[in-house]
């Protein structure tokens, strides 16, 4: 992967006739292999911008580039491509698929990707056994810790093995033991899939552990 150019991104809401920045004019770059965690408070756009990089939201101006292209570009097939091989998804509240075991939850990104299912099936396997879950291929989201479950989303994020991964506030819903162990495995993991990732947190337990930090405040880098 090549670098990750923001550039002049800005989100505008307008409420009750009033232009209303989420994000204003934030730009900078995120070299490959980086763990880079956005910081501020709560209303301060790290989300906001988490989503746009993640193509789950759109920009009111600016420029994403990854390696090389403009996402702000493309339509939404494209974006959809781009996010099924390009990227995997922490959040805070997990979304797994209550009636998929841990293993089914961790393979379908690679059935949605048109890959045989053995390969599927063992790809799964060895990311769920890469977080430690190894015994626990069948059991169901509502069967597991929310620790346990957060691993799973982890191992679900590696499986296609993308170039960036995104987590939002990763940590939100989870005990100390619980969260230091989930960052640690975030590290461990993104030292084996060399892969890039950027979170959204204000927990002092991520930023410590941030080898870059970038803190937002009212939509601006401060």
């Amino acid at each position: 992967m090549k670098s990750i150019i923001i550039k002049n991104i800005s989100k505008i809401y307008v409420q009750a006739n009033t232009n209303f920045y989420a994000l204003k004019n934030v730009s900078f770059e995120i070299v490959p292999k980086e763990f880079v965690v956005l910081s501020g408070p709560s209303g301060s756009g790290k989300s906001t911008l988490l989503n746009i990089i993640g193509s789950l939201d759109s920009a009111s101006s600016g420029e994403i580039l990854i390696n090389g292209e403009d996402i702000c570009k493309k339509n939404s097939s494209e974006l959809s491509n781009f996010r099924l091989h390009k990227l995997g998804f922490i959040f805070q509240s997990y979304n797994l698929l209550p009636v998929l075991t841990a293993l089914e939850n961790v393979a379908l990104s690679l059935d949605l990707q048109g890959l045989p299912k053995k390969e599927s099936i063992e790809r799964a396997k060895q990311a769920l056994s890469d977080v430690g879950l190894a015994n626990y291929f069948k059991s169901k989201p509502k069967e597991l810790s929310g620790g346990q479950q957060q691993r799973v989303a982890i191992a679900r994020a590696l499986v296609g093995n993308p170039e960036l991964i995104l987590a939002d506030e990763p940590t939100a819903n989870l005990d100390g033991k619980n969260a230091e162990s989930l960052i640690a495995i975030m590290k461990s993991m993104k030292e084996k899939y060399n892969t890039t990732i950027i979170a959204s947190s204000h927990d002092d337990r991520v930023i410590t552990q941030a080898e870059r930090l970038i803190k937002l405040r009212d939509g601006e880098i401060v």
